[in-house]
C-alpha cells in the first residue's frame, strides 16, 4: 500500500520501473493526493515482458519512452471513500467494492494479501493489497461456517 498526501513540491508516481525487463507488479494499493497524474510507470525501452495486474488506485498506469508491458485487472479509478483511513495512510477497504471484490485475475504463487490474510476469499482474487474477508463479503461469520458444511 502505497499513500501520498497533498502536494509538497516533490510529488511523483507511486511506482516507477525503469530500465525493468520482465518485472511483475501484482496487487497494490496505491492513492495520491497529489497532482502528478500516475500510479504507476514503466519506462525505456529496456523494460518489456513486463507484466502489471491487480492493482487499486486513483491515479493512470502509463508508459513512457518506448517501454512494454502486458495490463491486467487493474483499477484506477479508486475514490477515498474507499478506504478505512485515507488520511492515515490506512488503505484497507471500507466495504465491498463491487468494481474490485472478486474480480482480480489468478497469479500464480499469490496466495496472501498484504496482512498475510489467504486469497482468494470468495470466487475470486479482490483487486489491491487488500482481500476484503469473507465473513464481510457474505454476512456470514466464519464461526458459522464449519457448522453450516
Amino acid at each position: 500500500m502505497l499513500y501520498h498526501g497533498p502536494d509538497h513540491g516533490q510529488s511523483d508516481v507511486g511506482i516507477g520501473l525503469e530500465s525493468a525487463p520482465g518485472a511483475q507488479v501484482y496487487n497494490n494499493t496505491i492513492y495520491h493526493e497529489h497532482s502528478y497524474p500516475n500510479a504507476i510507470e514503466y519506462r525505456f525501452a529496456a523494460t518489456t515482458g513486463v507484466t502489471i495486474s491487480n492493482n487499486l488506485s486513483n491515479r493512470a498506469i502509463t508508459s513512457r519512452q518506448d517501454a512494454s508491458a502486458t495490463l491486467a485487472a487493474n483499477v484506477t479509478t479508486a475514490l477515498p471513500t474507499w478506504f478505512r483511513n485515507l488520511s492515515a495512510g490506512n488503505l484497507h477497504l471500507a466495504s465491498p467494492i463491487a468494481e474490485i471484490i472478486d474480480k482480480g485475475i489468478f497469479i500464480n504463487g499469490l496466495t496472501d494479501d498484504l496482512d498475510k490474510e489467504q486469497r482468494p476469499q470468495g470466487t475470486g482474487i479482490d483487486i489491491g493489497a487488500d482481500e476484503y474477508p469473507l465473513s464481510s463479503k457474505t454476512g456470514i461469520s466464519l464461526s458459522w461456517i464449519g457448522l453450516l458444511l
